[in-house]
């Protein structure tokens, strides 16, 4: 499987934003590369699983803080979007858990719910965080 790539297309042009979903990109790179280990692997993908969603939850607390210092409207709709990915990554972990080969389907999940995350819900709040000099 090809490594994931951040490409220009999904850079919100906020430094801060911009490096932590290059992050997020980076444990979910960890994780497939641990997945074609195998059975070999499966600390990794446990190590890299937990990483990323504490780092999740960093992330998304950025933005929210973010949206509410700048009253940002579209915070709730955003929020409840996050809370939502973080259940849905949760029931993932448990299922790897309990003995599971999730790795392959967490990372098509992910990828696809990063980059149209980036391309949609992210990017209501470009304008504002620009204007009010966001970096």
């Amino acid at each position: 499987m090809e490594l994931i790539k951040l490409t220009q297309e999904y850079l919100t042009g906020i430094e801060t934003i911009d490096y932590e979903h290059q992050k997020l990109v980076n444990y979910m790179n960890e994780i497939m590369k641990a997945n074609e280990m195998g059975d070999h692997g499966r600390l990794l993908i446990e190590i890299n699983i937990d990483e990323l969603i504490s780092y999740t939850v960093f992330h998304f607390r950025t933005e929210e803080e973010l949206m509410q210092e700048h009253n940002d409207p579209n915070y709730l709709v955003h929020k409840d979007v996050h809370d939502k990915l973080k259940t849905e990554v949760g029931n993932f972990k448990k299922r790897f858990n309990n003995g599971e080969d999730i790795g392959t389907e967490l990372i098509d999940f992910l990828k696809e719910w990063l980059f149209s995350h980036i391309q949609g819900v992210d990017r209501s709040y470009i304008e504002l965080f620009q204007s009010k000099g966001v970096v």
